[in-house]
């Protein structure tokens, strides 16, 4: 430990160090490390402590062969040299992984933080979150994850096998617990996802008073270079730009483009009585004073990339740090998707020959077109047909299965295809014709329906 008193300008070691000298002397760990202290009003009431004079200290490792974890600590806010321990914050096993969407959680955590975030909407809901670094991960869930390059070249020669993660989860008290793979209260996994997906780990944050903000930076590790080097040089990567992060709630939620709401783990959905959800998960950015600053710098100036724009049959848009004439870049860019269009996505190469590459892709599915209001708009325009068919301008594509006889015989005066004389055979013929024609607007309004075109077909 270390005392500053000039607002952190200097700093003096403290005489009794260490605070700890090791970590509990029950456990086999398998790391103990990184410790964070603040203060956890959400703990403090689930213990039945006075939240103004305690703080919390958590130190991240694992239990050898049982779970990943980080050893929780209560320590008194005047005299910050006492800490007293709890037990393990979390335990629910190696590499528990609840879906492609929250990652590997891995065998053993480091630098993990503890957070409690408000809901944007209403300020009375909260969630308590840990943000950490997992170690362990297995190779095979980087693939399953979506990813379908190999392990090896997604990871790279000098990244290794870990996450960084964030979790939201429930305080659950076990006052009757005497196993030391559990302690006085644990946080039960809800849901959770990545912080970050590139080569950004080791997360840190701290709550700006100033803002009233959680601010979180990361270690940039230095992929393109082997262990050798890295150690020659004697430093290694730099510290990312500083984010927010944020509660992040959206309303209202009918559905998600492909899966089921409650099969996505990294959101929380809550359904109500108007038949939608409210779904809620955590948000980063960039702090925006920071991008600002940037941007008004004066060696900053705005680029425009030589390449053409993609036309109908290309694929692909490139550009390399000669087109920008610098290393240091950021991508403003925007997308517009036709209605054929499968993937979009970005790819940026860190290497020749695309050795070394960072992907973001997402898919974009067609929709089905909706013909509900256009049912209402053109209801009236044919009030003699069926209902099934009062939405078309002329004739109904979808008309049922009958044959030509039965078409003739309808009782309904009104209908297109009615004919009081079902033994004259030019009336027969016509029938028969409107019935070859049925079949051809529908056989054709399902090859266009396929391509979203139907309502502009319809109007025509």
């Amino acid at each position: 430990m270390a005392k500053s008193f000039d607002d952190g300008k200097t700093w003096q070691k403290f005489a009794g160090n260490p605070i700890l000298p090791s970590e509990p002397e029950d456990l086999e760990v398998t790391g103990w490390r990184d410790p964070f202290v603040s203060s956890w009003p959400s703990m403090a009431a689930a213990l039945g402590r006075d939240s103004e004079n305690t703080l919390f200290g958590i130190i991240s490792g694992g239990i050898r062969d049982v779970t990943p974890t980080t050893f929780l600590y209560a320590i008194d806010a005047d005299d910050v040299t006492k800490w007293q321990y709890i037990g393990p914050l979390v335990n629910f096993g190696l590499n528990k992984r609840p879906s492609r969407w929250s990652g590997d959680l891995g065998k053993n955590w480091e630098v993990t933080n503890f957070l409690t975030l408000k809901d944007e909407i209403d300020p009375s809901i909260t969630r308590d979150l840990l943000v950490m670094g997992t170690e362990g991960c297995l190779p095979s869930a980087l693939l399953q994850s979506g990813d379908e390059s190999p392990c090896d070249a997604s990871t790279g020669p000098s990244r290794p096998v870990r996450g960084q993660l964030w979790m939201s989860g429930s305080l659950q008290t076990n006052a009757a617990s005497t196993s030391s793979d559990s302690g006085a209260v644990q946080m039960r996994y809800d849901f959770g996802g990545h912080l970050d997906h590139g080569c950004l780990y080791a997360a840190n944050s701290f709550f700006d008073t100033r803002t009233s903000k959680h601010i979180v930076w990361g270690w940039i590790t230095e992929e393109d270079l082997c262990d050798d080097l890295r150690h020659e040089q004697g430093w290694s990567g730099l510290l990312s730009l500083p984010r927010e992060i944020r509660l992040q709630t959206l309303e209202n939620v009918v559905r998600a483009w492909k899966s089921d709401l409650k099969d996505i783990t990294s959101v929380e959905a809550e359904s109500n009585s108007r038949g939608t959800s409210t779904v809620r998960t955590l948000a980063s950015q960039p702090v925006q004073s920071v991008i600002d600053q940037l941007r008004q710098k004066a060696s900053v100036r705005r680029a425009r990339l030589s390449s053409p724009l993609l036309q109908q049959h290309s694929h692909d848009l490139a550009f390399t740090s000669n087109d920008v004439r610098t290393t240091a870049w950021e991508l403003d860019c925007s997308f517009k998707v036709s209605k054929r269009c499968s993937n979009i996505g970005i790819q940026l190469v860190h290497s020749r020959g695309k050795f070394r590459s960072t992907s973001s892709m997402r898919s974009t599915p067609t929709k089905r077109p909706q013909l509900t209001n256009n049912r209402r708009l053109y209801q009236n325009n044919h009030p003699h047909l069926h209902p099934r068919h009062r939405n078309l301008r002329h004739h109904p594509p979808f008309l049922p299965q009958r044959h030509p006889r039965q078409l003739q015989t309808r009782k309904s005066p009104t209908h297109p295809f009615h004919n009081p004389q079902p033994h004259n055979r030019r009336r027969r013929n016509r029938a028969t014709a409107h019935s070859h024609l049925a079949r051809q607007l529908r056989a054709r309004s399902v090859r266009q329906r396929a391509y979203g075109h139907l309502d502009e077909t319809l109007r025509r």
